[in-house]
């Protein structure tokens, strides 16, 4: 039933892309199958290369912060990109782009066009195609999402294929009932899911392009499900599938101590990545770093700091400069708390700094300011009373105005252990 799903939604989108009319279409999807819709419209420029699929997957809570969030995603991915290949990444030029996307004074709906207008300006020339997917994962705000999807369907953009996740409880009797949207249902369920994907794990026959992601899937899964040693068996199969039995072995150095950066400069900061890929794949070395990100995870929880820390430090010496935030983040912040545990405070206090910096570039906020409230917290093990303040503030001004827990923390931190200097 999943490959049968899964065949369907491909002939679905790409039919969708490929005909001539521009349009909509709207999926019938839930919180399960939501994610797997947004990997097939990513993956749109693998089956064609002059195509470009964007899929925005974030919470609906309303419709001005999830658009505010998606022009923010699209920014730093443009400015990642254009670092990346050495071109002349210019802000303003950026900005200008992004101009009416970033327009507060107009609606949400009319700024999610100007984004794809935006997009469907830097296609190559010629018959290309812009797939863009307004899947929210959850929706808290149900009547506002119909509205918001309603306003969607009736721009149209030349280029422009929009794929839409239909609102809970259906679409007939609103505005979505346009007998011009093409539709389609693509129902998943969790049980079906896991056995789809541990079919593909468990089979060492299928492609590794197909294998290995079902592996760290399922690998995650049972780490979400506190299935420790089922986790550490998958993790372990993607050591071994990619360099072997004894693949986790290598323990490239540390950072030192003197090339930590300052709170100020985390955004900017880097530990010297990328020395250990040598002799990997580079499709390969995504899943061997989340796999040993993911065995020291297991072995933080067990307390076992040097374990986690050796398996962390490979997983961070895979990464070269061009690896996303989404990937640094997570590891950098194992290898902070590692080190901490370790008592190797000044090393932590630079993975503090770049787990801070790449949460920052994936617009999470609160993340970032728990990675600075560590980096305060080893600016004051270590004496620097006002480094400690520096970082506090920095994280409080994170957080704006409202209410949390964290916030509060940080707030009596500053009142209590740092007096102003």
């Amino acid at each position: 039933m999943i490959k049968q799903a899964l065949a369907e939604l491909d002939e679905v989108l790409t039919c969708f892309v490929d005909q001539e009319e521009d349009g909509c279409l709207l999926v019938a999807c839930d919180q399960i199958a939501g994610p797997v819709l947004c990997l097939a419209i990513d993956g749109v420029d693998q089956r064609h290369p002059a195509d470009l699929g964007v899929a925005f997957s974030g919470p609906f809570a309303g419709a001005e912060a999830f658009v505010e969030e998606a022009v923010a995603a699209v920014y730093a991915e443009l400015r990642a990109a254009e670092a990346a290949s050495d071109a002349d990444a210019d802000d303003r030029r950026l900005r200008a782009e992004l101009s009416a996307a970033r327009d507060p004074a107009r609606s949400p709906a009319d700024r999610m066009i100007a984004l794809c207008e935006a997009l469907c300006a830097r296609l190559p020339e010629g018959d290309s195609r812009l797939l863009v997917g307004v899947v929210p994962n959850v929706i808290d705000d149900a009547a506002g999402y119909a509205d918001f999807a309603a306003a969607l369907v009736q721009a149209r953009v030349r280029g422009l294929r929009l794929v839409l996740r239909e609102p809970p409880g259906g679409s007939d009797g609103d505005a979505l009932a346009d007998a011009s949207l093409y539709r389609h249902a693509f129902p998943l369920t969790p049980r079906g899911l896991v056995a789809h994907v541990t079919a593909l794990a468990d089979d060492r026959g299928a492609p590794r392009s197909q294998r290995l992601p079902s592996l760290l899937q399922l690998a995650f899964h049972h780490v979400s499900h506190g299935e420790d040693a089922q986790a550490e068996r998958r993790f372990t199969e993607i050591l071994d599938a990619v360099v072997g039995e004894d693949g986790d072995g290598a323990q490239p150095r540390a950072p030192a101590a003197d090339e930590a950066r300052a709170p100020g400069d985390a955004v900017s900061g880097d530990a010297g990545s990328g020395d250990a890929s040598s002799g990997v794949a580079a499709a390969d070395v995504m899943p061997l770093a989340l796999a040993l990100y993911g065995l020291g995870t297991l072995r933080l929880r067990r307390g076992e700091s040097h374990a986690a820390f050796d398996r962390l430090i490979v997983a961070w010496r895979l990464l070269d400069d061009s690896a996303p935030p989404s990937l640094r983040h997570p590891i950098a912040e194992g290898l902070m708390r590692a080190l901490s545990a370790l008592e190797r405070l000044p090393e932590a206090r630079v993975f503090a700094a770049i787990a801070a910096s790449s949460a920052a570039l994936l617009n999470a906020p609160v993340h970032a300011a728990e990675a600075l409230r560590t980096h305060g917290e080893l600016d004051h093990a270590l004496g620097d009373q006002g480094s400690a303040r520096e970082s506090w503030e920095a994280a409080l001004g994170l957080l704006g105005d409202g209410s949390s827990e964290l916030r509060r923390d940080l707030e009596r931190r500053l009142e209590r252990t740092c007096p102003k200097r």
